[in-house]
């Protein structure tokens, strides 16, 4: 790898997180900056697929992984009533997950993840307080400023901040101005729900028995005539945290320009109801991480060699995922046969990528998912 290579991360939600991880498994020099004024655990829960469970296999955070997780089970829908509309199941006699790519897609909830990525990072790599103001780059370095007057230099800059992300808005700027910014991106996010996420303080398990079950069953309460609808999901470990947000469902073309990269929700920002977001922005670290690992010096012409690839590898996966997304409910309701269904996980199951400068580990079930090839360095 190039050895004068410095990564600054803006952002820390789980796509700067897990690209800081990956860095410091690397031996990448980076740094995070972070506007709060500490890691906010905020969120819900997600659900994180077999993908995602290989990488973390291979950071031998598995068994952590266990310890606050759940295997999703099904999907019950009801009416206000509480009266049955119908359920989708994630493993036999359903869609039989485990059995095919060798693990269930496990329920975690957002500050539980968030703690598990902190595990790898020191304390120091993180700086808060760090809110940008402005991005200037030229052949040889990318400058950040922040509200604080501080200034931070960078070979690469991987804006991670979210949906409104500063670091994106910094860039269209210099696309608009030179005219290469497409129509499609310079228009604003959709945004047609709000949601109330949270998760409850610890249940007492003989007032709550569902605390015991196995598996995490989805509640979904519709109704024919409310604007709103409810989503309940146990978990491992339960906190009271509760916030509101707006879903905004948008994926991006513009991904880099000159030594500026975008992951996570900052390129690809989608509703929830699929259940992608978490893994498409940690699958995008791993395949920003590979690739910087292999470059031999932080030129820009191997830098844009690096961001050109990883667009390609992952901007298409990204439109897939917000598709699913979109139409989840006819998955969820049985519009979609389940041999239809089993075609898109078996898609989106076909490259089951790795951390290419750490040992494989064996990939489980009976579907045989195509691996990247390990480093070339190695």
């Amino acid at each position: 790898m190039a050895s004068n290579l410095h990564v600054v991360i803006v952002g820390a939600g789980i796509a700067g997180l897990m690209t800081a991880a990956l860095l410091e498994k690397a031996n990448i020099s980076y740094q995070v900056l972070e506007k709060a004024k500490e890691i906010k655990p905020l969120g819900s829960t997600m659900s994180i697929g077999p993908q995602v469970l290989t990488i973390f296999e291979q950071l031998g955070l598995y068994p952590e992984v266990l310890a606050v997780t759940k295997p999703a089970g099904q999907i019950n829908f009801k009416r206000e009533d509480l009266s049955p509309i119908g359920t989708f199941y994630t493993r036999s006699p359903g869609l039989d997950i485990r059995g095919r790519y060798g693990a269930e897609s496990r329920s975690i909830s957002r500050p539980d993840l968030i703690n598990l990525l902190l595990t790898f990072i020191p304390a120091g790599k993180i700086q808060y307080n760090k809110q940008v103001l402005s991005t200037k780059q030229d052949g040889n370095k990318v400058v950040i400023q922040c509200s604080d007057n501080s200034l931070h230099v960078g070979s690469i800059l991987v804006g991670a901040d979210g949906a409104y992300s500063s670091v994106r808005q910094n860039i269209y700027q210099e696309l608009e101005h030179a005219g290469t910014l497409p129509k499609t991106d310079a228009t604003p996010m959709s945004c047609d729900f709000d949601c109330l996420v949270g998760v409850t303080s610890p249940l007492d398990s003989s007032l709550f028995p569902v605390c015991n079950d196995q598996f995490s069953d989805f509640e979904i309460i519709l109704s024919d005539d409310a604007l709103y609808s409810w989503w309940f999901m146990p978990i491992a470990n339960n906190r009271e945290l509760i916030s509101k947000v707006a879903l905004e469902d948008k994926v991006f073309n513009s991904w880099y320009s000159g030594r500026t990269v975008l992951i996570g929700d900052a390129c690809h920002k989608m509703l929830p109801f699929g259940g992608q977001g978490a893994n498409m922005a940690i699958l995008s670290a791993l395949e920003l991480v590979n690739l910087l690992y292999d470059i031999d010096e932080d030129s820009q012409e191997e830098i844009s060699q690096v961001f050109e690839k990883y667009y390609e590898a992952r901007h298409s996966a990204g439109v897939a995922a917000g598709v699913l997304a979109d139409v989840s409910r006819y998955v969820f309701l049985h519009w979609i046969p389940n041999w239809v269904i089993q075609l898109g996980t078996d898609k989106m199951n076909e490259y089951r990528k790795q951390i290419s400068f750490l040992p494989y580990v064996e990939v489980k079930g009976t579907f045989r998912s195509k691996a990247n090839k390990p480093s070339r360095r190695l």
